[in-house]
């Protein structure tokens, strides 16, 4: 693929002063800011396409699955309702299944978050770095 040709009001005219030249590199800082925000607006609208077909997705999806769940579930306390002849206690002993799954999918996370997971340590490294650069810097 050929490279796009450079817009005339990019090439700058031979013998001018300073201050059209400083005058034109300013011009064309803002064409080129211009442009990168034509550009940023272009992909996020795009993206936000996908990521709307996504949540959709997903969402559908959320909803199959938690019914499933729910007659999974329906259909287990059945079966052991059958067994003991009392829907109240099946219902119970799932429910107390279920509560013990979900304290054993939740302890590693509940593990991470106390040996600090969630804390920024290189951002905040980054900037007390930045911080003490620009001191030093003030202090020259």
């Amino acid at each position: 693929m050929p490279p796009e040709p450079i817009p005339e009001s990019y090439v700058i005219p031979p013998r001018q002063s300073t201050t059209e030249l400083l005058r034109d590199m300013a011009r064309h800082a803002v064409a080129y800011a211009r442009d990168l925000g034509k550009l940023a607006g272009a992909e996020a609208r795009e993206k936000g396409r996908h990521i709307g077909t996504l949540v959709v997705s997903v969402a559908i999806a959320g909803i199959f699955g938690a019914l499933g769940f729910f007659f999974l579930t329906v259909a287990l306390i059945a079966a052991i309702a059958y067994g003991l002849n009392s829907w109240g206690w099946a219902a119970f002993i799932v429910g107390i299944g279920y509560s013990i799954i979900a304290a054993l999918v939740l302890l590693p996370a509940v593990h991470a978050v106390q040996k600090g997971a969630l804390r920024f340590g290189l951002t905040v490294q980054r900037v007390k770095q930045d911080a003490q650069w620009v001191k030093n810097k003030l202090a020259a």
